[in-house]
């Protein structure tokens, strides 16, 4: 049966390095029917053309015919809501009404579920829990993970207690003037919610976990904002936080060193596990023994084969977030940002601990995570 998808916000830059291929070779395959849906004129942007023309069914909705197409889409198998961040909400509520989605189908929402908490709130006011349920919150970091959670679930009890938590994600490449508008806000919201999405599925191998935003202790946010950076956010911060008593470090950004740092660190009192996003490398350590591996690649067609290949139930709560996990780290990025002051200023390529040492921070490693493995 052919199934019927919808793409939203099919022009925007992460919808056309990550979804726009995949979903418009399924098309021609004849495998879906796709929507390909924006609010600007195909003509507008020429990249990537050719994903967009038949079979493909493109959709400007902000024109006087496509707004008339846009509101005939109904029996919906699937949506990919892949638009600005603080229009996900709206676009959700559109899909919700009564007709347009499939009694047993879904919204997928790229983090973060939206910009503001209290959008998340109204459309959770507006509608039941059992409608709820068909929003589900997508982080690509998730399925890059899902090699590491297997081989922590084979040797589950063997760590001891959590010690620390520790998640840079620090990119050297610079924010694209094209992506000025989307980012905006800032990173803490465009990248801190990754940070937060590893968490919950790497706790919740350990323990039947629940993140709360009022058990995230915020103690100090420093920000930072590069020299000529086409946003008005910040495109540095270190979080320092504690989680359920577990000390927790972070540190996010672009423009960052000379190459991409993006490691995980938690230790235990008798483990250690560490990944490296950009090489896509993981060690484990305890007890017993320790064991290497690599991270998934190819992460965003194997979600979409699970999703499309209706493999949903089990398998796609597990590379992804239900839509009350994605309300609380929404909660949580508020909150950060609440807390966070003025940003000060850095170069472009500066290290972390360059950038620290401009809030009067004089250690040596900063926020770097260096690589040595801890004494177990």
């Amino acid at each position: 049966m052919v199934k019927k998808v919808v793409l939203e916000g099919c022009l925007g830059d992460w919808s056309k390095k990550s979804y726009i291929e995949p979903l418009a070779e399924r098309a021609r395959q004849g495998t879906i029917e796709l929507y390909a849906v924006d609010v600007r004129d195909i003509r507008e942007d020429e990249d990537k053309v050719e994903y967009y023309e038949s079979p493909v069914l493109f959709v400007n909705r902000k024109s006087e015919e496509g707004k008339k197409e846009y509101e005939k889409i109904e029996d919906v198998d699937f949506v990919f809501i892949v638009a600005p961040h603080e229009f996900h909400c709206k676009i959700a509520e559109h899909w919700l009404e009564k007709g347009r989605l499939n009694e047993n189908d879904k919204i997928f929402i790229e983090k973060p579920l939206d910009s503001s908490v209290e959008n998340i709130k109204n459309l959770e006011e507006k509608y039941g829990e059992k409608e709820l349920k068909k929003i589900i919150a997508v982080d690509h970091y998730i399925p890059k993970i899902i090699p590491l959670i297997k081989e922590l679930k084979k040797a589950k009890g063997n760590y001891g207690k959590m010690k620390k938590v520790r998640i840079n994600l620090l990119e050297s490449d610079p924010i694209l003037e094209s992506r000025g508008k989307t980012l905006d806000e800032g990173l803490i919201l465009d990248i801190f919610p990754h940070v937060l999405a590893v968490f919950i599925k790497i706790m919740k191998v350990f323990d039947h976990y629940e993140l709360d935003a009022n058990g995230f202790e915020i103690f100090e946010v420093k920000t930072g904002k590069y020299k000529g950076a086409p946003i008005t956010g910040e495109t540095f911060a270190e979080i320092g936080a504690e989680i359920e008593g577990i000390p927790f470090e972070s540190c996010i950004g672009k423009a960052v060193g000379s190459h991409d740092t993006k490691i995980l660190e938690i230790s235990f009192e008798r483990g250690l596990i560490t990944a490296d996003f950009a090489s896509r490398d993981f060690s484990i350590q305890r007890d017993g023994g320790s064991m290497k591996g690599s991270l998934q690649k190819n992460h965003i067609n194997m979600l979409l084969d699970r999703i499309i290949d209706k493999e949903y139930k089990d398998e796609v709560l597990r590379l992804s977030l239900n839509f009350n996990e994605g309300f609380e780290i929404v909660r949580i990025i508020s909150k950060i940002r609440e807390k966070a002051g003025n940003s000060i200023e850095y170069e472009k390529f500066n290290a972390s601990n360059e950038i620290l040492t401009r809030f009067g921070e004089a250690e040596e490693d900063g926020c770097r995570f260096k690589g040595e493995l801890n004494e177990i």
